[in-house]
């Protein structure tokens, strides 16, 4: 019993040995397993934050390049606007250099013209003056001549011969009637001559660049309708002055069967209707000239006022697209933020429009594309009230173009050469008070 219990104690003892032996070793693992995963840990947390370092120093480093970046855009972009800001004051400076030339130019060119004009006008008042002091010369003449003629006038003592006389002195005065009636008709065509001179003198010197001021257009239905009744009445002159010819021949040929022989009084009127028949033919065919001249002075005119009014337009447009440019940039210059927001009700949008878009033609000094149109104005000081409210509302990109078709003003916002662009701009800005009314309007050159 004694060997079997000490052999029991001895197992007991060899189990806890192996137990404690055992309980070591685990506990030794565990120790060394934990180590590891503390070791692991920190080796993760050391990467984690070595990565971190990693990424703040990239960061850092694209942020500097990115800022460098940035201030080498500005710099340029800085540079670029100095140097096209240099360049617009010398092209400005060029251009006034080159305006100021060709006024100087001009005025001169302008006084030379002066002078001329002055001259001729002196040598045309002078030849005037002269002509009437010739025309006054040659009417004493006449007058001198018809009273030493009407002097040695044959009295006639019959009534044949009384009615020669009287039907001559009927026919002498029509024929006085006649010269005063031509005199008219030529005044009136030479003045016509002159104009169609003057116009042409003018288109002429324009298109060399000379500018001289024109003379205005005159009211040619007054002047045309003095020409008609100076015709008129001319013509009804002639056929009055044939009738009283043929009477003077018919009662000169009964004079004649019965007296006959180598009598003064029909020697005289026969005379004198053979005078009164040339005089007669000669103020027909003065009349015929005169109408032929006048009708190729008018076909001459109308073709120099289209000259006039076609460079009128062109210059006139081109005037009007600088001086609106030059207003423009006026209004954008020097029209300050508004410190109470504008309304809807505050903004004149002119003209109605509908929602269709609209097409215009023809439209000198705009591109082909679609507008998005805030407003429409035929007045200028309306044009530039609408667009101080809008550049005072905060939008200085706003526009305008004139169209001479339909004699407006159309002030927009941007435009686009997409029509799907510009319905997205519509949609976009449609918010602000001043593009309420906006509609879409496409220009086709």
């Amino acid at each position: 019993l004694a060997a079997e219990e000490q052999a029991r104690l001895e197992a007991e003892e060899q189990a806890r040995i192996e137990a404690e032996a055992l309980a070591k070793k685990a506990a030794e693992e565990k120790a060394r397993l934990a180590a590891e995963e503390q070791a692991r840990l920190a080796a993760e947390e050391q990467a984690r934050l070595e990565a971190e370092e990693q990424a703040r120093i990239e960061a850092e480093a694209l942020a500097k390049k990115a800022a460098e970046e940035k201030a080498r855009l500005a710099a340029e972009e800085q540079a670029r606007l100095a140097a096209e800001e240099q360049a617009r004051l010398e092209a400005e400076e060029q251009a006034r250099i080159e305006a100021e030339a060709i006024a100087k130019k001009a005025a001169e060119e302008q006084a030379r013209l002066a002078a001329e004009e002055q001259a001729r006008l002196a040598a045309e008042e002078q030849a005037r003056l002269e002509a009437e002091e010739q025309a006054r010369i040659e009417a004493e003449a006449l007058a001198k001549k018809v009273t030493e003629e009407k002097t040695d006038t044959p009295t006639p003592n019959d009534e044949l011969g009384r009615s020669l006389q009287t039907l001559t002195t009927q026919a002498e005065a029509l024929q006085s009637s006649q010269s005063t009636l031509l005199e008219n008709l030529t005044i009136a065509v030479n003045s016509k001559d002159k104009d169609l001179t003057d116009l042409k003198n003018e288109n002429d010197l324009s298109e060399q660049g000379i500018f001289i001021e024109p003379k205005p257009f005159k009211s040619v239905s007054q002047e045309n309708a003095k020409i008609e009744s100076l015709k008129i009445e001319l013509e009804e002159t002639l056929e009055k002055q044939n009738e009283k010819i043929k009477e003077l021949e018919d009662v000169y040929t009964k004079r004649a069967k019965k007296v006959r022989g180598n009598d003064k009084i029909n020697q005289y009127y026969r005379d004198a209707i053979a005078s009164l028949k040339k005089q007669r033919e000669e103020t027909r065919n003065a009349k015929i000239s005169a109408i032929s001249l006048l009708e190729d002075i008018k076909v001459a005119t109308q073709f120099e006022r289209s000259r006039r009014i076609k460079r009128a337009i062109f210059d006139n447009e081109d005037d009007r697209y600088k001086k609106d440019q030059a207003t423009l940039t006026i209004l954008k210059q020097n029209t300050p933020l508004s410190s109470v927001p504008y309304k809807v009700e505050d903004f004149d949008f002119g003209e109605e429009r509908s929602n269709n878009i609209q097409i215009l033609k023809n439209v000198e000094n705009t591109d082909n594309a679609y507008y998005l149109v805030l407003a429409v104005h035929g007045n200028t000081s309306k044009r530039d009230e609408f667009v101080k409210k809008v550049i005072a509302s905060g939008y200085s990109n706003v526009n305008f173009f004139y169209d001479i078709n339909t004699s407006k003003y159309y002030i927009y916002s941007d435009k686009t050469t997409s029509l799907q662009s510009a319905n997205e701009k519509l949609n976009k800005q449609n918010n602000a008070p001043y593009a309420s009314r906006m509609s879409i309007i496409k220009i086709e050159n």
